[in-house]
């Protein structure tokens, strides 16, 4: 075979192999890899959907009103904040004398009302009414 031959051969087989690549790209309708799906023999599930919950959130801190005084002449509660203990070390109570609008930490005084003994705080994003008579929160 002459060498004008071979590459003769050379370029029809590649005309012929590049026809029938086009072809078989022409069809995209006929995949022939439908059935293995359909049957799932790889035993293929879809993907698990994760919901992650955020934890619940910690209670606010306590708050006792231990009294209110307005000798200075400006409204004023005396407080003790029961801290949450860090690790290895016990709950401990921190003791604040606020004005009526100040702010400690996460604990703001929105109201105090001397002729009926009660203030009202927003402690960490929760309103309570606190009073001298009950001692607890409403």
């Amino acid at each position: 075979m002459k060498t004008c031959d071979k590459i003769l051969t050379f370029f029809l087989s590649a005309a012929v192999f590049e026809a029938h690549v086009r072809s078989a790209a022409a069809t995209p309708d006929d995949n022939s890899y439908k059935p293995i799906a359909a049957r799932n023999i790889f035993k293929l599930h879809p993907p698990i959907q994760i919901t992650v919950t955020p934890p619940p959130a910690d209670p606010p801190p306590t708050i006792r009103l231990q009294g209110i005084t307005t000798i200075v002449g400006q409204r004023q509660v005396l407080i003790a904040v029961r801290v949450s203990a860090r690790a290895g070390e016990p709950a401990k109570e921190v003791f604040y004398v606020p004005d009526e609008g100040q702010r400690e930490g996460e604990i703001t005084v929105l109201e105090i009302n001397e002729k009926t003994g009660s203030a009202k705080f927003d402690n960490h994003g929760t309103v309570q009414t606190l009073s001298m008579k009950d001692g607890i929160s409403r």
